[in-house]
C-alpha cells in the first residue's frame, strides 16, 4: 500500500502558500463622481477599516481621512464617490492585526452623466 503523507505534505504547502498572499487593496483606475466603483483587496485579516484620504499638497498620501467607508469583513466593497469631481485621493486599508494596505492616487472624475443624487451616499454591500 503506497503512503499519500508526500503528497499531503506538498499540498499543505500549497495551501500554506496561497494563504500568505500580501496584504495588498487594488488601485481603482475610474473613479466618477456619483457613479459605483468595485473596491477590491487581497490578504491581511478582516475585519478591515477603509478611508478614503487626500493627496498633501507636495504629492504624497495622507492627513485626515476624506471619508471613512467603515468596517468590512468580505474583500471588496462598492463605494459612491461623494468626493467632489478633481480630487485627488488613496485609499487606506487596515486590517485587523494593523496591517496597512494603500492604494495609487486617483482622481474623482465628473463623468458624463448628470446623476447628482448621490449626496450622503458612501457605499453599498449589494444587498440594498
Amino acid at each position: 500500500m503506497k503512503s499519500f503523507a508526500p503528497l499531503a505534505g506538498i499540498v499543505a504547502l500549497f495551501a500554506a502558500t496561497a494563504s500568505a498572499r500580501p496584504f495588498t487593496i487594488d488601485s481603482p483606475t475610474d473613479v466618477v463622481f456619483c457613479l459605483p466603483t468595485l473596491i477590491t483587496w487581497h490578504g491581511g485579516k478582516p475585519p478591515y477599516l477603509l478611508r478614503c484620504g487626500p493627496i498633501l499638497a507636495d504629492g504624497r498620501p495622507g492627513g485626515a481621512p476624506l471619508v471613512n467607508l467603515g468596517e468590512e469583513r468580505g474583500n471588496s466593497v462598492i463605494w459612491v464617490a461623494t468626493l467632489v469631481p478633481g480630487t485627488n485621493a488613496f485609499l487606506n486599508l487596515e486590517d485587523s492585526t494593523g496591517s496597512l494596505a494603500q492604494s495609487a492616487t486617483f482622481t474623482v472624475s465628473a463623468g458624463s452623466h448628470r446623476n447628482t443624487t448621490c449626496t450622503g451616499t458612501t457605499k453599498s454591500d449589494g444587498r440594498d
